[in-house]
């Protein structure tokens, strides 16, 4: 009921899951210029956007409050459906974006899959079954924009990973100087840097003092070496492409392709 008595949100940090969100969520914050909505993942223009504004605004501060703010739901870089309703909605939010090797990345989210109980298969087989599981859902997705897409959620291991589809998609919508692109790996390694980069792009003092425990941090994962290769392979040309959208810095260790231009 208080919706219309409050703001929407400054900034989204919108993916990748299980590329550090909860953790730059965490330390943004902690920063004095800045009051973030009461839940991190609202899931607003993904799974709630039926609900309507005033539904949403309600998870953020009274319109006088003058702290920008702003949510993360890593579900929003991957729906298909979710740049144009933020568009349409709050054009003005920046747009923040962490990437993280899609081998490491799509792992980890099979490792929290089983450990919820939503995933009972083998990794490998979980990759097997992956087209079959979700194809159906992203067909229905596109016909109906109420249709949520829990196994598109839930087992798209490797499509998550295609980042320079999903970001080719936020560009239609968005300018490139309105997003800020985040290696994961570099926010696990060392935040402070990259934290004061996302402190700087949102327009506030990136000195600011927070504490760097972190959250939900990103550990290398016990891959069989002929499935990590057989994902390298897999994810090459997307990794490639992304490369050309956004420079060298965004392409990982043994990556094939760097591994022929360093031969």
């Amino acid at each position: 009921m208080t919706g219309p008595l409050r703001k929407l949100p400054d900034f989204l940090i919108i993916g990748a899951q299980k590329g550090g969100t909860s953790s730059l969520f965490h330390f943004i914050e902690q920063h004095p210029a800045v009051r973030v909505s009461i839940a991190k993942e609202i899931h607003y223009f993904d799974l709630n956007y039926r609900k309507g504004d005033y539904w949403y605004r309600g998870y953020f501060p009274y319109a006088w409050d003058r702290r920008i703010t702003g949510e993360a739901s890593p579900f929003y870089l991957f729906h298909p459906q979710v740049p144009a309703r933020v568009r349409q909605d709050v054009p003005g939010a920046k747009i923040i974006i962490l990437l993280r090797d899609p081998v490491e990345r799509a792992f980890s989210h099979y490792r929290m899959n089983v450990k919820d109980g939503i995933e009972t298969l083998s990794f490998e087989e979980a990759l097997a079954a992956e087209e079959l599981r979700i194809g159906g859902d992203v067909d229905q997705m596109e016909a109906d924009a109420r249709y949520t897409g829990r196994d598109y959620r839930h087992y798209s291991y490797i499509a998550r990973g295609f980042y320079d589809d999903q970001l080719s998609r936020w560009l239609q919508y968005f300018p490139r100087d309105q997003m800020l692109l985040l290696k994961s790996e570099d926010l696990f390694a060392n935040p402070a840097p990259i934290v004061q980069q996302a402190f700087t792009f949102l327009g506030m003092d990136p000195d600011a003092h927070i504490g760097y425990d972190g959250k939900n941090e990103g550990k290398p994962g016990n891959i069989r070496p002929e499935t990590r290769a057989r994902l390298r392979l897999t994810f090459a040309p997307h990794n490639a492409n992304l490369m050309a959208i956004l420079g060298p810095n965004f392409r990982w260790d043994d990556d094939p392709l760097r591994t022929s231009a360093a031969g």
